[in-house]
């Protein structure tokens, strides 16, 4: 589902506009629809959640959606104006009317029902777009720290949000959560950097790079730069990994069996994603790495027999 400048403005006001709906039902239906019907990354629908939790997903999964084509589809407008409309977009996380009286925009009126039910303060949806605005106002990070506080804002929020609907998430599940998806973030941008290059982006950080003075104005093709990038990209990889190692522990804490899978799944994903891209080596600076169906078998097979999956570890 591809939505046109205007259907994205009118998605960004309390009455919808030209999708609002009347109840909370057909709100339900109409993120259902937008989530089944454009997967990414976000496990909207997926098997492993169980079907009681999945119009939460949809929800949250449609608010992310959205945000992200305000981001990527209204470039032509300018920085300004995409900021505005993420800022409006923003202030109907705060709107209270959407409870009292669910009409009007269909992504606020189910989201407001999953923050409700699922006791998903709003600030958290909000840190989502603080990272929108920021791949907007694009500044390249100048230490890995730079990379890490976007991840605060860009990745850590889905792991809190996956938690909170599922009501798991505390202090202890925390910092579990956000290792797994620092990792995913950082494994994202290492195995994207030719993509990433060719839109104006370098996440490798610039006191990391000092040695290779790679810039958007390179062609990528000098051969001293070129020979000496795989030992900064192994740095990277292995540095990611440990946020994996880390954040592993929290597959013990979950008491869903479905959910540990999910997790587990996602890991050694991401896991496979670092392995490539070491393997690509230099070649990373001009192509991308792809999991193949065999690599998807190792994945579930790596899910299965790494993790405890078939047993809580930790908890009551």
């Amino acid at each position: 589902m591809k939505f046109s400048t205007q259907e994205l403005f009118d998605l960004t006001t309390t009455n919808g506009g030209c999708f609002a709906v009347n109840n909370l039902h057909e709100a339900e239906l109409f993120c259902k629809k937008l989530a089944t019907s454009h997967y990414e990354n976000f496990p909207v629908g997926s098997l492993l959640i169980p079907k009681k939790f999945r119009k939460h997903f949809f929800s949250v999964y449609a608010f992310s959606r959205i945000a992200d084509d305000l981001a990527d589809e209204l470039i032509a407008l300018g920085k300004e104006s995409q900021l505005d409309t993420i800022n409006s977009f923003e202030k109907l996380l705060f709107e209270k009317k959407f409870l009292n009286s669910p009409t009007g925009n269909p992504v606020f009126v189910a989201l407001h029902q999953t923050m409700n039910d699922c006791n998903i303060p709003p600030e958290v949806l909000a840190r989502l777009l603080i990272a929108f605005r920021m791949d907007i106002d694009f500044k390249r990070p100048v230490t890995m720290q730079d990379n890490l506080d976007y991840c605060h804002y860009s990745a850590n929020p889905v792991g809190e949000l996956v938690l909170r609907i599922f009501g798991l998430w505390n202090q202890t599940t925390a910092p579990y959560s956000d290792s797994i998806c620092t990792g995913l973030q950082l494994a994202n941008f290492w195995q994207d950097i030719s993509r990433d290059f060719e839109k104006g982006r370098i996440y490798i950080p610039s006191q990391i790079m000092e040695h290779i003075p790679l810039s958007v104005k390179d062609n990528l093709q000098v051969e001293e730069n070129i020979g000496i990038f795989p030992a900064t990209l192994q740095y990277l990889c292995e540095m990611t990994e440990e946020h994996f190692t880390s954040g592993k522990t929290l597959i013990g804490f979950l008491p869903y069996f479905r959910l540990r899978l999910e997790i587990a799944l996602t890991i050694e994903g991401g896991r496979a994603i670092l392995r490539k891209t070491k393997r690509l080596g230099s070649t990373i600076l001009f192509q991308r790495p792809s999991i193949t169906g065999f690599d998807l078998l190792i994945i579930f097979v790596n899910a299965l027999f790494r993790h405890s999956i078939f047993w809580r570890k930790y908890g009551k």
